[in-house]
């Protein structure tokens, strides 16, 4: 996943113009809020998450839940 992180206390995020996260229309106000099934609302979260989900794997799949932010 490409992107960078705007705000280490939240799950919100940017996203890397020509990102595969771009690609698919996601905006730059979305938030993860799920990897699997764990809940996501930090930046913490989120790396724990991501290293303990794809350690020792080859080819890893992520299931990510993305939640669009509206103003």
């Amino acid at each position: 996943m490409q992107g960078g992180v705007r705000d280490t206390q939240t799950n919100n995020f940017s996203i890397i113009p020509d990102s595969a996260l771009t690609k698919v229309g996601v905006e730059n106000t979305a938030q993860i809020t799920k990897v699997g099934s764990h809940e996501i609302s930090n930046w913490a979260d989120l790396i724990q998450v991501v290293d303990a989900e794809t350690k020792d794997k080859t080819a890893p799949v992520l299931d990510v839940t993305i939640s669009e932010k509206w103003n």
